[in-house]
């Protein structure tokens, strides 16, 4: 992994950087990249550990890379993000039938 990434992840994070990286031994365990260097990996901690929902939530205020994306990976990462909003309100639905 490049030196400023692994900069950038201690920066951000801290000490929470080993929980996010977890089992991640390759590049390609980040998953796809949203430009610089914003991989699905992060995204899913952010949404997951610190309840991001929105792609200006992560790209402007928790990351700042809204400032390095190009307008077109903005939109693919906003697309991903109404992805897993509607998995995981399919998920509470689902959930809420089982129990009633």
């Amino acid at each position: 992994m490049p030196q400023r990434q692994l900069q950038r992840y201690v920066r951000l994070y801290g000490t929470r950087s080993e929980r996010l990286l977890a089992d991640a031994r390759s590049m390609a365990a980040l998953g796809p990249c949203f430009g610089y260097d914003l991989y699905q990996l992060e995204v899913d901690f952010l949404v997951r550990d610190e309840w991001a929902s929105t792609a200006d939530d992560i790209l402007w205020r928790r990351t700042k890379l809204g400032l390095r994306l190009s307008a077109q990976e903005r939109r693919e990462h906003d697309e991903y993000l109404q992805g897993i909003r509607k998995e995981s309100d399919a998920a509470v639905l689902n959930q809420w039938i089982v129990l009633t």
